[in-house]
């Protein structure tokens, strides 16, 4: 259900990003991930970064019109806070051969772009060649050239949000809409 606001831990958040607008960028992506792969003539392999991206995750891979390898890993460089403790904690790794493949690493949000950094550094150590799609992309506060994605529903200013699979303290990920933390709303702006 669509809510103009909630309160997640004392904080409030208000309605940003509405679901019915997600789901058309969504679609847009996924066709975007399908013509470049039929062009190049590759099967990819789908690496969802839980359990931020497994709703984004989860619905651009049914708009997806190809053949292709769906896997999570889990790395976390939040734990709670509503900012990066600087340090990428993998919790589930990589469990496929992706020696040769194109992967494309499925991801909620990249602001610092450290977690994304860490994990394409990896999988390029693993012989994969890696693309990124992010939900959300923060480029003012990114600060690796290497985390940023190649398809992005939304580039956005470095605000705190919430739903559509992403948290405030494991909290607010099954809201289909994205809601911005209050103090933050008046500098708040989708870039494109």
């Amino acid at each position: 259900m669509e809510k103009d606001f909630v309160r997640i831990r004392g904080r409030k958040f208000n309605q940003w990003i509405p679901s019915d607008m997600i789901q058309k960028r969504v679609a847009s992506v996924a066709e975007y991930i399908t013509d470049y792969f039929k062009a190049v003539q590759s099967d990819p392999i789908f690496l969802i970064v839980a359990n931020g991206a497994m709703m984004f995750g989860i619905d651009l891979i049914r708009k997806i019109d190809l053949t292709c390898e769906v896997h999570c890993v889990r790395m976390s460089s939040y734990q709670g806070g509503m900012q990066s403790t600087g340090e990428v904690k993998e919790v589930m790794g990589i469990d496929c051969d992706v020696r040769g493949r194109d992967v494309v690493i499925v991801e909620d949000i990249i602001d610092s772009g450290l977690t994304m950094h860490n994990l394409v550094t990896k999988l390029q150590e693993m012989g994969a060649r890696v693309k990124i799609c992010s939900l959300l992309y923060k480029p003012d506060a990114c600060k690796y050239t290497d985390a940023a994605p190649y398809w992005s529903a939304y580039d956005i200013t470095n605000s705190f949000v919430v739903g559509y699979g992403m948290d405030y303290q494991e909290l607010g990920r099954n809201l289909e809409s994205i809601y911005v933390e209050e103090s933050q709303e008046k500098d708040a702006k989708i870039l494109w």
